[in-house]
C-alpha cells in the first residue's frame, strides 16, 4: 500500500521523543536542539519534548509543527537572562569532581523519573518510537539504552552526542567505567551523530556508524552582523571606546584550555611593546574565573578586562563590534575533537578570528581552512605572542569568512540523519 493517502498517513503517524537538557534554554547546544527538531518535524515526525532541569525537574512539550517551534524560541527569547553555562568557585569545583567520580548525573531524581515514566507511556499500540538522545547530559542516552534493550521492537535509538562522556579527560572520575558505560549504551543505538570528525572515529571504535553534523550558527543573523555603534563602556569603564579589541565570549571550563600558554603569550606581548595597553584591549566575556585569576597575577591588570555573561544577543552584538575574535582551541591531541559553536558563530559574522592553540589536522584547523580561507596553529607562548603583536600591528593575516551562505551545505547532515530515521526510502531519494 504505497498510495499518496498511506504515505500520508504514515508520516503523520511518526513520533519521536527528544531527550535532551538544553531545548529550553540560550546556550549555544539549545540552538542544536532546536535544529534537530526542524529537521525531524520537516521528516514527518510529531515530537514529544523531554527536557531534564536541575536535578528533579522534568519539562515535556509537544511539537507537531514549525509554528509551535517559533512560538516555543518566541517564549524563550523573551524569558532570557544572563547565564553561563559554567558555575565557578571552589566548592563548584569540588562537588563537580565528586558529582563525576559518583556518576551522579546517571541517578538523578530527574533521570529515574523519565526513565519510569517513559517506560510505562510506550509507543501507541502497534506503533514504534524514534528516541533521539542529545548528551551531554549522557544518562538521556542511558535512559534511551535501556528503553531500547527492554522494549526492542517498539523503540529505536538514535544519539546525538555533542560532546565526549567515557573519552573526556578533563571529567575527573573512574574513567574505565565511564568507558564501559559509554561503549554498553552507545552498542544499543540505531543510528549515531556526533559533533566532528575526531569524535565520530573514537566512536566508531564500538562498532556502530557515527555521521558528523558541525554546530552551525543558525541563530546568527543579518541584524546581527549589521549591530553597530556599540558602547563599550556599559559593559565596563576601563574599556576604551577607540581602542582595538580583541573578544572572546563564553566560558572556560575547568581542564579545558592550556591558559598558561594563553596568558604568557598576552605577557609576551606586552613585554616585547608590541601590544599597547592605551591602544590595545582584550575583552573575555563570561565565565572567566580561572583566566582572571591568572591575569591578576600577572600585572595585566586594565589591558586585560573580564566582564560577566551575557545574553546570546547581546553577546552577538559584542562580536559584531570587536575588531578580533579570540577562539580557543581545547587543549589536547586534535584538540579533541571540539569544535565550539562558538567558531560557526564568528564565520558566520564574517569578523576576522585570532585562534590560538588549533592542531594542525584538527576540525577546528580544517574548517578555518575551508570557510576563513586561513589556518593558523600558535601553540606556544611565543608564538601566541608573535601572533599577537602582529594583530596589533595590522599585520596579521587572520581567518575570516566573507559570506556566511558558504556555510549552508553544514545543514544537509542534519537533514540526511533525521530522513534516515524515517525508514522511508522514498524521503531520502527526494531530498537528493
Amino acid at each position: 500500500m504505497n498510495d499518496p493517502a498511506t504515505q500520508q498517513a504514515r508520516r503523520q503517524s511518526r513520533e519521536a521523543w527528544l531527550l535532551t537538557s538544553e531545548l529550553e534554554g540560550e546556550r549555544a547546544s539549545s540552538h542544536r536542539q532546536f535544529r534537530w527538531c526542524r529537521f525531524l518535524i520537516d521528516s514527518g515526525f510529531a515530537i514529544e519534548a523531554f527536557t531534564l532541569k536541575g536535578a528533579c525537574s522534568v519539562s515535556h512539550r509537544t511539537l507537531r509543527t514549525r509554528a509551535d517551534l517559533d512560538c516555543l524560541r518566541d517564549d524563550i527569547r523573551r524569558g532570557a537572562k544572563p547565564a553561563a553555562s559554567v558555575r565557578e568557585g571552589i566548592a563548584v569545583r569540588v562537588l563537580r569532581r565528586v558529582k563525576h567520580m559518583l556518576l551522579v548525573d546517571l541517578w538523578l531524581p530527574n533521570v529515574l523519573a523519565l526513565l519510569v515514566r517513559l517506560l510505562f507511556r510506550g509507543p501507541a499500540e502497534g506503533g514504534r518510537v524514534v528516541i533521539v538522545a542529545s548528551s551531554p547530559p549522557f544518562s538521556v542516552v542511558v535512559i534511551g539504552a535501556l528503553l531500547r534493550s527492554f522494549r526492542p521492537g517498539r523503540f529505536r535509538l538514535a544519539v546525538d552526542m555533542r560532546d565526549a562522556w567515557g573519552h573526556h579527560r578533563a571529567l575527573g572520575g573512574l574513567r574505565p567505567l565511564r568507558l564501559w558505560i559509554e561503549r554498553l549504551a552507545l552498542s544499543r543505538a540505531d543510528a549515531s551523530v556526533t559533533v566532528s570528525n575526531r569524535l565520530a572515529d573514537e566512536f566508531r571504535a564500538y562498532g556502530r556508524p557515527v555521521q558528523v553534523a558541525y554546530n552551525v550558527a543558525t541563530h546568527v543573523t543579518q541584524s546581527d552582523r549589521d549591530s553597530t555603534d556599540f558602547d563599550w563602556t556599559s559593559l565596563d569603564p576601563s574599556l576604551h571606546p577607540a581602542s582595538a579589541k580583541l573578544v572572546y565570549t563564553g566560558s572556560m571550563p575547568e581542564g579545558h584550555f592550556d591558559l598558561e600558554t594563553i596568558v604568557g603569550g598576552i605577557r609576551n606581548a606586552f613585554a616585547a611593546g608590541s601590544l599597547h595597553r592605551e591602544r590595545n584591549q582584550l575583552l573575555f566575556v563570561g565565565a572567566c574565573d580561572s583566566l582572571r585569576r591568572l591575569v591578576q597575577s600577572s600585572e595585566l591588570d586594565g589591558a586585560v578586562v573580564f566582564v560577566p555573561h551575557q545574553t546570546g544577543r547581546v553577546a552577538r552584538v559584542i562580536q559584531a563590534n570587536a575588531d578580533a575574535l579570540l577562539f580557543l582551541g581545547y587543549n589536547d591531541e586534535g584538540n579533541g575533537g571540539v569544535v565550539s559553536t562558538k567558531l560557526f558563530e564568528y564565520l558566520a559574522l564574517g569578523r576576522p578570528i585570532l585562534p590560538i592553540m588549533v592542531r594542525a589536522g584538527s576540525d577546528v584547523d580544517m574548517l578555518l581552512g575551508r570557510y576563513g580561507g586561513w589556518r593558523i596553529q600558535a601553540i606556544s607562548p611565543v608564538a601566541v605572542g608573535e601572533l599577537l603583536g602582529a594583530w596589533a600591528s595590522g599585520a596579521a593575516r587572520l581567518p575570516q569568512c566573507s559570506d556566511p551562505r558558504m556555510m549552508d551545505d553544514l545543514l544537509q547532515p542534519y537533514r540526511d540523519f533525521c530522513d534516515g530515521l524515517t525508514g522511508d526510502e522514498a524521503m531520502r531519494v527526494a531530498r537528493a
